[in-house]
């Protein structure tokens, strides 16, 4: 038997209809589908029987919310993975090495980095912000629950560079040396290299390195100066303008801000906050240790 796994929530339903279509192109007497909002996957792991295959259908937030559920992580199930949905960005990051549309998600879900804000815990996959991603993903979230024309990543994100986003002050300590910046526009850790649906915002990050996340900070007192670095984004190619780009790499981060602004976890928003605290998957289980009674993977049906 084949169990498909999606969310129902992702993608203004069309992720049922892709996994329907999986469903059918296998074979309905074969499948079975499974909607994470409305099952808990262990309970469906644990009931599959060898030689059963387990088929993870759906975006960035899907993962999120997968590898966020009670007792998922360390992952110990043989599970594939199948992109679905819009975003994708992690399946960007791993494409070019797996060099297939469906391959073991398993490998990907054994370590992964942890961000700390207000009193919660999350795991995340690509990378967490708060700053211009974190307006333009609040946008993207607004019009989709109020039914109105989707826009851009990119549309959203020019309008806040040109007028609508407020640049911050932000304080940025890596592994215990800090760092001062003025008029922020991003401040974004990466475990990934992707975010908002293409965007190379760090393309140096490597998520095999366990040992590490990056900071990536776009900072200018002039708006006119950080856009033609905005067009260059997308092919990961800002990184060379160093008077208003900043890539900080280490395994403890913890970036502030001057006032709070929204969150946005693997694309999924959060309230406002000022700070955010960041530690690779390395260093994750002596976090946890630390931070007992609080469980940092119970958090899912929180998100």
């Amino acid at each position: 038997m084949t169990y498909i796994l999606y969310s129902s929530l992702a993608n203004s339903g069309d992720a049922f209809r892709q996994a329907f279509a999986l469903m059918h192109k296998i074979g309905e007497e074969n499948a079975q589908l499974r909607a994470l909002n409305k099952f808990d996957p262990r309970e469906i792991l644990e009931l599959t029987e060898p030689g059963d295959t387990v088929i993870l259908l759906g975006g960035d937030g899907t993962l999120n919310r997968f590898a966020n559920s009670p007792g998922m992580y360390p992952c110990r199930w043989n599970i594939q993975y199948r992109a679905g949905g819009t975003g994708n960005d992690f399946y960007r990051d791993v494409r070019e090495f797996e060099n297939s549309d469906s391959f073991p998600l398993t490998p990907y879900l054994q370590k992964l980095p942890v961000v700390r804000f207000a009193d919660r815990y999350l795991l995340f996959v690509n990378g967490v912000g708060a700053g211009l991603d974190g307006y333009c993903c609040s946008v993207m979230d607004e019009a989709r629950r109020t039914k109105k024309r989707m826009p851009s990543y990119a549309s959203v994100a020019l309008r806040g560079l040109l007028y609508k986003f407020k640049p911050l002050d932000a304080t940025v300590t890596v592994d215990g040396t800090t760092h001062w910046f003025k008029h922020v526009y991003i401040a974004t850790t990466m475990f990934g290299r992707y975010y908002g649906g293409g965007i190379k915002i760090a393309p140096d990050q490597m998520r095999a390195n366990t040992k590490q996340v990056s900071v990536v900070v776009v900072h200018s007192r002039s708006r006119l100066a950080v856009l033609p670095i905005f067009t260059t984004i997308f092919k990961g190619t800002h990184v060379k303008h160093t008077k208003y780009v900043t890539v900080l790499t280490g395994n403890d981060i913890t970036v502030s801000f001057d006032r709070a602004c929204p969150m946005q976890v693997d694309g999924e928003v959060f309230p406002p906050v000022s700070t955010y605290h960041i530690t690779a998957p390395e260093r994750l289980d002596e976090v946890v240790a630390e931070t007992q009674p609080i469980n940092a993977y119970e958090v899912a049906s929180e998100a």
